[in-house]
C-alpha cells in the first residue's frame, strides 16, 4: 500500500470539504487483495485539530456488512447515523475519525481496480447530499483518481529507475551499455572497480582502448560491431582480457544488441563474469588430469597383474576342489598311491615322483613313476627321508640342486640328471608324519615354487587325510577279517569318536556315544585347528548300518581336512566348506538322504564360540546365574538336502555365544529324545529340558550320568532303537 499524499490529492480533498461544508475529508487506500483499508491523506476543517482518535487501518474481514457494500464498488450515503441499525452503525464508525452523524463514501478507481475511497464526514449532520451533490462528489473522486494515477506512474517510474540502478550496482558481475561506436554510456560499480576507474562518471564516453591492451580492445570492438551489424547476440564467450601493465584476466561475456522504440539498434549491452580463478583451476585440473592419467595407467597395470593373480588363484581353487573330490573317492591304497602322485605331477612342468610311507621311523617307497622304478630310485632316498624325519620334517623341503655337494642320500642318474630340483612334501595327519612325497623336477621350478606353495600345502593336507583314512581302514579291515566285518566297523567308528581329554582353556567337557547296532551313523568329534581354535561337531547320518557308518567316516575326514585346510574361524564358515566338499564326495552315494549337523568353534582363549547347525536339535544352554534351560535358536538345513551351494549358504545361520563362567551346554542326537519305553512312548525334548533344569552339578561327567540314569529309568530296560550321542560342556574358568 503506497502513501499518495501530495499537493494534488490534498487540493481535491480541500475542495470537496469546502464545497460541501464538511468537517473533514479522507482518502482510504485499499491493499491488493482488498482485505485492509488504510487512512491516507486527510483534510480537516479549521475547527478540527489533528485527527488521532480513529484507527489508521481497518481490517475488512471484521466488518462483513461494510465489506459487501464496498465489494459492489458503489457509493455509501448515510445522512443520519441514528437511523441505521446498530450493527451497521458500529461498523461504519470504524471509518470515522470523530463521532459524526453523517457520512458519504465513494470509490476511486485506478484502471478497472478500486484503489481508494473518498470519505466526507460531518459531526452536526448538516451535509446536504441531493442527487446533484452526489454527482459532484463522484466527480471529485474522479479527480482523485487522476491525481493518484499520475502519482502511481511517477512512483512506478521512479521505482523502476531505482531498482535498475540498485541491480546494476549490486551485481558482482560487470554490466555496461555502449553506443554504436562502442563507447560506454552506462556502467556499474563492479566494472569501474575492476578497471580501476576513478568513478563511474569518468568512464562514460570512453572505450575499451582506454583500459585494455590494443590486442584485446580490437577483438572486443570487432565482436560488438558484429552484434550491431547482425543483431545476433554473443552468449557466454570466453575472453582473455589483457591490460596495459601486462596483467590479464579471464571473463565469460554475453553481448546483446540494444534497440530504441522503433526497433533500431542504438548500441550494445554486455555483462561479464570474472572466471580467472575457474580458468586457472581448469589449467591446474588439466595438469592434475595428466598426472592422474599416468597413475591410472600404472594402477591399470597393477590391476591387470592382480587380475592375473586372481584368475590364477581361481584356477588353483578349482584344481584343489577337483583334487579333494578325486582323492576322497579312493579307499584302496594301491589306487590312492597312484592318485596322490598323479595329483602332484599335474602342476609340475616335468617331473618324476615317488611316495614313501613312514613305518616305525623308517620310510619305505610304495609307489614311483617310471623314471624312479628301479631299485636305486626307490631305496636311496629312504635314508635321507628318515634322517629328515628325525630332525622334524614338518614343512616342505626344497633342494634347488640335489647334485651339489653336501646333499647325501639323493642321486643324479641319467633318467633324472635334467631334473636336479628336489622337493619333499611331508604328509601329516593328526600331528603324525605318516609319509612323504619326493619330487624331482627342472631347476627353473625352484623360482616358481613360492607362488604354488599354498597349493602344494593344501594337496599335502588332502593327501595325508585320505592316506591316513585309507591306512586306518586297511589296518582295521585286516582285523575285521578275523573278528567279523561288523565288529571291525564298530571299532573303526570308535576310533573316530574323540575320547581324549581336550585341553580347552576355561572349558571342561564330556562326550558319550552309544550305538544302537554294531555300527552307527552318529558322529561326535572335537579337535583343535592350526590357529588354536577348538571345533566340536555332533552329527547324525540319516539311515543305519554300514552305509551310514561310511558316510559318517567320510564326514569326519571332511570336517578335519577342511578345518586344517581353511583354519576355519567360525562355525558357519566350516559348515559351508564341509558341505561343498561333502556334496561333491557323496553325489554318487544313492543311499544317503541327508546328514544333520551341529557345529561349535571355540576361540583359542575359551571366551566365546560361534554356533551353526543344519537340521540338528538345537544347542541347549543351562544358565549359571538362574539355572534356566534354553534352546539357542539358529536356523539351518541338513547337509545333502540342497544341491545348490548358494541356496545352502543362504539357509545356514550363525550365532556368537559368549562363554560365561558357570554356564553349561548340552549337545545330543535325536536318539536321546526318541528313546522309547515299553509302551512306545518317547522320552521327548520336554522331559530332557525338565531333567536338565533339576541337575545342579557343574561336572560334565556327572551331568551325563544323571541324564543316562533318567533315560534308563524311563525306558525300563527297553532296547535302544537309534544311536544315542551326548556331549556336556561347562564353562569353569
Amino acid at each position: 500500500m503506497t502513501d499518495y499524499s501530495n499537493a494534488k490529492v490534498l487540493k481535491v480533498l480541500k475542495s470537496a470539504g469546502v464545497l460541501f461544508n464538511a468537517d473533514c475529508c479522507f482518502f482510504w487506500l485499499a491493499n491488493e487483495d482488498f482485505s485492509v483499508l488504510k487512512r491516507d491523506c486527510e483534510w480537516p476543517a479549521k475547527n478540527f485539530g489533528p485527527i488521532t482518535r480513529s484507527p489508521t487501518e481497518v481490517f475488512l474481514k471484521k466488518l462483513p456488512w461494510l465489506t459487501r457494500r464496498l465489494e459492489n464498488h458503489k457509493s455509501i450515503n448515510v445522512p443520519d447515523f441514528k437511523k441505521l441499525p446498530p450493527e451497521q452503525r458500529k461498523e461504519l464508525q470504524q471509518l470515522c475519525p470523530v463521532p459524526c452523524s453523517a457520512l458519504f463514501l465513494t470509490p476511486m478507481k485506478c484502471g478497472k481496480l478500486t484503489a481508494a475511497y473518498l470519505g466526507i464526514y460531518s459531526t452536526s449532520g448538516h451535509i446536504k447530499l441531493d442527487r446533484s451533490a452526489v454527482s459532484a462528489l463522484v466527480s471529485f473522486a474522479g479527480l482523485g483518481d487522476m491525481a493518484i494515477g499520475n502519482e502511481l506512474d511517477l512512483n512506478e517510474y521512479a521505482t523502476e529507475v531505482a531498482a535498475f540502478r540498485l541491480l546494476m550496482n549490486k551485481l558482482p558481475d560487470s554490466v555496461y551499455f555502449k553506443d554504436v561506436n562502442s563507447r560506454f554510456t552506462q556502467v556499474n560499480r563492479a566494472l569501474a572497480k575492476r578497471l580501476k576507474a576513478p568513478s563511474i562518471q569518468r568512464m562514460i564516453g570512453k572505450s575499451d582502448f582506454d583500459f585494455f591492451s590494443s590486442e584485446h580492445a580490437k577483438r572486443a570492438f570487432v565482436d560488438e560491431q558484429k552484434v550491431i551489424r547482425t543483431g545476433k547476440p554473443l552468449v557466454g564467450i570466453v575472453e582473455k582480457e589483457t591490460f596495459h601493465d601486462g596483467s590479464l584476466r579471464w571473463v565469460s561475456t554475453t553481448k546483446e544488441p540494444v534497440y530504441d522504440n522503433k526497433r533500431r539498434i542504438i548500441g550494445t549491452f554486455g555483462i561479464s563474469r570474472d572466471i580467472t580463478e575457474l580458468k586457472l583451476a581448469q589449467e591446474e585440473l588439466l595438469k592434475a588430469n595428466d598426472v592422474l592419467e599416468k597413475r591410472v595407467r600404472m594402477r591399470t597395470e597393477d590391476l591387470r597383474k592382480a587380475n592375473q593373480t586372481l584368475e590364477h588363484r581361481i584356477e588353483q581353487l578349482k584344481f584343489l576342489n577337483t583334487v579333494s573330490n578325486e582323492l576322497s573317492q579312493f579307499i584302496h591304497l594301491d589306487q590312492l598311491y597312484q592318485a596322490i602322485i598323479s595329483t602332484f605331477l599335474k602342476i609340475l612342468p616335468r617331473a618324476e615322483a615317488s611316495l614313501y610311507l613312514s613305518l616305525k621311523n623308517r620310510f619305505s617307497c610304495v609307489y614311483a613313476t617310471k623314471g624312479l622304478q628301479h631299485c636305486q630310485g626307490k631305496t636311496m632316498p629312504e635314508d635321507f627321508l628318515s634322517s629328515a624325519a628325525l630332525r622334524g620334517l614338518k614343512a616342505p623341503l626344497l633342494i634347488e640342486n640335489c647334485s651339489d655337494d653336501g646333499k647325501p642320500g639323493l642321486f643324479a642318474r641319467p633318467e633324472t640328471k635334467e631334473l636336479p630340483c628336489a622337493i619333499v612334501f611331508p604328509l601329516i595327519t593328526d600331528g603324525t608324519l605318516i609319509g612323504a612325497v619326493l619330487v624331482f623336477t627342472v631347476q627353473e621350478f625352484s623360482r616358481q615354487y613360492q607362488g604354488e606353495k599354498e597349493v602344494f600345502d593344501t594337496i599335502s593336507v588332502y593327501a595325508a587325510v585320505c592316506l591316513g583314512k585309507a591306512l586306518h581302514f586297511k589296518k582295521l579291515g585286516e582285523k575285521a577279517r578275523l573278528e567279523g566285518e561288523l565288529d571291525a566297523a564298530r571299532k573303526i567308528q570308535e576310533q573316530f569318536i574323540s575320547s581324549y581329554a581336550a585341553t580347552i582353556p576355561r572349558i571342561s567337557l564330556k562326550g558319550v556315544y552309544y550305538p544302537a547296532n554294531e555300527v552307527s551313523g552318529d558322529y561326535l568329534d572335537y579337535f583343535q585347528t592350526p590357529s588354536g581354535r577348538w571345533v566340536i561337531v555332533v552329527a547324525d547320518v540319516c539311515g543305519k548300518g554300514v552305509a551310514a557308518a561310511l558316510v559318517m567316516a567320510m564326514l569326519r575326514c571332511t570336517f578335519r581336512g577342511e578345518a586344517k585346510r581353511t583354519d576355519a574361524s567360525t562355525a558357519r564358515e566350516l559348515m559351508l566348506s564341509v558341505n561343498e566338499h561333502f556334496m561333491s564326495g557323496t553325489k554318487n552315494v544313492k543311499v544317503l538322504s541327508f546328514v544333520t549337523v551341529l557345529c561349535l568353534v571355540i576361540s583359542a582363549d575359551g571366551t566365546s564360540m560361534t554356533y551353526s547347525r543344519g537340521g540338528h536339535p538345537p544347542l541347549l544352554r543351562l544358565r549359571g546365574d538362574s539355572g534356566a534351560v534354553e534352546a539357542i535358536a539358529c536356523n539351518g538345513i541338513a547337509l545333502g538336502m540342497i544341491d545348490s551351494l548358494d541356496d545352502f549358504s543362504e539357509q545356514i545361520e550363525q550365532v556368537t555365544v559368549p562363554l560365561v563362567k558357570g554356564d553349561r551346554f548340552f549337545l545330543y542326537t535325536d536318539g536321546l529324545i526318541e528313546a522309547f519305553d515299553a509302551k512306545r512312548n518317547s522320552y521327548g525334548a520336554e522331559r530332557l529340558v525338565a531333567t536338565l533344569a533339576t541337575i545342579a552339578t557343574r561336572d560334565p561327567n556327572e551331568l551325563i550320568e544323571a541324564i543316562m540314569t533318567d533315560i534308563k529309568s524311563f525306558t525300563k530296560g527297553a532296547p535302544n532303537h537309534d544311536d544315542l550321542t551326548m556331549l556336556a560342556m561347562t564353562v569353569s574358568g
